[in-house]
C-alpha cells in the first residue's frame, strides 16, 4: 500500500514534516535512553504525540473525503443511470 491510501495528496507536505518529526524523535528516544539520559523523556512523548494526533487528523480527512467520493459516485448513477 502507498501513502496515497492513507492521506491526501493535498497533505503530502504536512504529512512528511510529522514523519520526520516522529523520525527525530524516535532518534532522540533511543539516543537519551542508550546514555541512560531521561530528562527529556516527556517532551520526547509530547513531540510523539503531536505528530501522531496531526497524521491521524490527515488520515480521517483522507477517509471522509473518500466517503464522500463514494457517495457522491453512487448518487451519480441513481440519476442517470
Amino acid at each position: 500500500m502507498s501513502l496515497r491510501d492513507f492521506y491526501l495528496i493535498e497533505d503530502y507536505e504536512m504529512m512528511e514534516d510529522n514523519l520526520e518529526r516522529l523520525r527525530k524523535a524516535f532518534m532522540q528516544a533511543l539516543d537519551c535512553a542508550s546514555k541512560a539520559e531521561f530528562s527529556s523523556k516527556e517532551s520526547i512523548l509530547q513531540s510523539v504525540n503531536e505528530s501522531m494526533m496531526m497524521l491521524q487528523a490527515l488520515h480521517a480527512k483522507k477517509q471522509q473525503r473518500d466517503s464522500y467520493e463514494v457517495t457522491e459516485s453512487e448518487i451519480r448513477r441513481n440519476w442517470f443511470g
